[in-house]
């Protein structure tokens, strides 16, 4: 038996001391009593600038009796920063996608940074075996395997600038604004503002941005994004305003960013109104037109100083010329604008008479320059316009003689055969010419002696009633073509018995106003009924009578 020396067989009993320990130490066990697992990489760092793939190796310190599962935990680099491959997870551990098979000492994962937009220092991300759910039975060496993710992300400045104070409706309409970097960075750098201000959004465009969120971005490697403020047109006359273009920091959907810290001030462009006001007022070169003849009114609106938009005048017409005995040119008379050129001070139109064939009095057509005061959207007068002056008026002389028609009435009458003491008439109204008639009036005020008068009219050769039938005395409007007539037929009862006397009844027919019946001779006609009881026995003829409704 070898003889060992004192320090020899202390260190030995403190070397089996120390693996005892080791062995004891939670999921690391020492060393040599199973087979071990160690991790080892190809690479110690990944960047976001070149994304190198590390390739990280799980190794057994000899060949796997059986399939082999491994399991592993990080720590340091956010979970953001890199990506995993070729693992999967069990009951919420992370392990190599691939066992070590059997007779096999390795199985592989990557590691890759994630690239991102956030400017951030330099991390390390640590992998380290852990027990659970790695399969047992073997010793896990417990030193961290550490890969470096490097980030290649820049931070800037960004500030509006311009060299333009001013825009206006005319002249130099636009300004430009630049969005600058303090130095390039890496990634598209996005920013958005806020407009704001009198002139904003009314007055002014804002193009080169996204017209609802005001955003555009900047390149990677560029400094600089340019976009425009611009005048717009209009026709209202306001003071100077102003839109404020501000920077919007980080929030939601609308941001200046990644990387930036907005510096500088807001910007302001002033918006110069060019808009010109001017007194309008109406003329009219002849006081009075003749219907057949080739009398022209012109109308003139007039401005007292040139503008710089165009302008329309709108008018309204009135009087009893108005709208039926006058033609306007061009336009209509019911509505009628017409406009004056950018830089011109007058615009007009002009007035006819409109022949006809009945004879009026002198009428007068009066026309106004139209306003709209309470912005109801109604065709007006404007822009910028401020009437002055009186409305004018046009006289309208008639040239028509009045209308002539013949109308002639026939009344016939006898005692009723088919009743006791009944009377019956017939009416006959007819018009002889030249003009058609439209409401002649046809008057019959019966004696009274009678009673329970009742009558009908039917219309013959075009001529039409105005009511079909009626009772009492008649007084009623009749259409008679030329050519055409109307019939009554009345039926009426006696009051008191009349032995051998009669009855006298006279109907008339007059023409309507502004017409003239060439021959009054014919306007008025008496039927009279005599010897009243000679027909109330019956025996007599009765010649001219009608059915009374029977």
């Amino acid at each position: 038996m070898p003889r060992y020396s004192f320090p020899f067989i202390f260190l030995l009993i403190f070397a089996s001391f120390s693996s005892a320990a080791s062995a004891n130490a939670g999921n690391n066990p020492e060393r040599g009593t199973n087979p071990t697992i160690s991790l080892s990489a190809d690479g110690s760092q990944t960047s976001e600038e070149n994304l190198e793939v590390i390739t990280v190796t799980a190794t057994l310190s000899e060949p796997a009796a059986s399939s082999v599962r491994v399991c592993f935990d990080t720590s340091g680099a956010e979970p953001s920063d890199f990506s995993l491959g070729n693992i999967f997870v069990l009951n919420t551990e992370t392990c190599f996608g691939d066992t070590i098979p059997i007779g096999g000492t390795q199985t592989t994962i990557t590691v890759v940074a994630r690239d991102d937009i956030n400017a951030e220092s330099p991390e390390t991300l640590s992998l380290f075996l852990i027990s659970n759910q790695t399969s047992p039975g073997y010793d896990l060496d417990a030193t961290p395997l550490d890969i470096d993710i490097i980030d290649n992300d820049i931070t800037a400045d960004i500030e509006l600038i311009t060299s333009d104070v001013s825009v206006s409706e005319s002249g130099t309409t636009s300004a430009t604004i630049t969005a600058r970097l303090s130095r390039p960075v890496n990634n598209f750098s996005n920013f958005c503002i806020s407009p704001s201000g009198d002139g904003h959004p009314f007055d002014v465009l804002v193009l080169g941005l996204n017209n609802t969120l005001y955003c555009n971005s900047i390149q990677a490697g560029l400094t600089e994004r340019t976009f425009t403020i611009q005048a717009r047109q209009d026709t209202e006359i306001e003071p100077t305003e102003t839109i404020t273009v501000t920077l919007i920091p980080a929030n939601g959907s609308t941001q200046t960013g990644p990387n930036l810290t907005i510096v500088g001030t807001p910007v302001s462009i002033d918006i110069i109104d060019d808009d010109v006001g001017a007194d309008i007022s109406l003329s009219v070169d002849r006081p009075s037109l003749t219907e057949g003849s080739s009398d022209v009114a012109t109308v003139t609106a007039t401005l007292s100083q040139p503008v710089n938009n165009f302008t329309t005048f709108c008018l309204s017409g009135s009087g009893d010329a108005f709208p039926n005995d006058v033609d306007i040119t061009p336009g209509t008379v019911n509505t009628f604008c017409y406009g004056i050129p950018i830089g011109q001070t007058s615009g007009s139109f002009e007035v006819e008479p409109r022949q006809d064939s009945i004879e009026e009095p002198v009428e007068t057509a009066t026309f106004a320059l139209r306003i709209d005061p309470n912005n109801q959207g109604n065709p007006a007068t404007g822009p910028n316009m401020n009437v002055t002056g009186m409305p004018v008026s046009i006289d309208v002389i008639d040239d028509d003689g009045p209308i002539t028609a013949d109308l002639a009435i026939h009344k016939f009458g006898s005692p009723d055969a088919e009743q006791d003491n009944g009377l019956a008439w017939e009416i006959l109204v007819e018009n002889n010419g030249p003009a058609s008639i439209t409401d002649a009036r046809v008057i019959d005020n019966f004696s009274t002696d009678t009673d329970n008068i009742q009558w009908t009219c039917m219309g013959l050769d075009g001529g039409n009633c105005s009511s079909a039938s009626g009772s009492g005395d008649l007084d009623e409007l009749v259409d008679l073509p030329i050519g055409g007539a109307v019939l009554f037929e009345i039926c009426a009862d006696l009051r008191v018995y009349i032995e051998g006397g009669n009855i006298s009844n006279t109907a008339t027919v007059e023409v309507p106003v502004d017409t003239a019946d060439p021959n009054e001779n014919n306007n008025m006609s008496t039927a009279i009924i005599d010897d009243i009881g000679l027909f109330a026995d019956g025996f007599e003829d009765i010649e001219v009578a009608p059915n009374c409704f029977n």
